[in-house]
């Protein structure tokens, strides 16, 4: 299973377009932090709340359209055909399913917040 994990890091990762991705998210980002942040937002101080709202509204939409472009990665010829293979490996079924006892408990202290919440009000 590692080597599956690997395999498919080092295929999203090592490519072209994620080494061009964060040399633009990078270098955009140096230049927002620049010219913007340390300067304060809104004569507000630098590295406030308000600022790095600032930041992150302005670094957001790169970062979408970075997550759009990855998505279709996975919808790729070449994704479906190494997912046949990911598929194929064996892999115990406790790894990936949650006990009987740890659903229960949670679902116990879920319902317990909630009751506690509602007895407030």
């Amino acid at each position: 299973m590692r080597k599956i994990f690997r395999y498919e890091c080092r295929r999203l990762l090592w490519n072209k377009f994620f080494i061009g991705l964060a040399v633009v998210l990078l270098l955009y980002g140096a230049l927002v932090l620049h010219a913007v942040t340390i300067l304060g937002v809104s004569h507000t101080a630098p590295f406030s709340p308000w600022s790095f709202g600032d930041y992150l509204s302005r670094m957001l939409p790169l970062l979408w359209i970075g997550m759009l472009f990855f998505l279709t990665f996975y919808t790729s010829p070449k994704a479906r055909r190494a997912a046949a293979l990911t598929d194929a490996a064996p892999m115990p079924p406790s790894a990936g399913a949650v006990s009987s006892r740890a659903f229960l408990t949670l679902r116990r202290r879920s319902s317990q917040t909630t009751s506690a919440s509602s007895a407030k009000t």
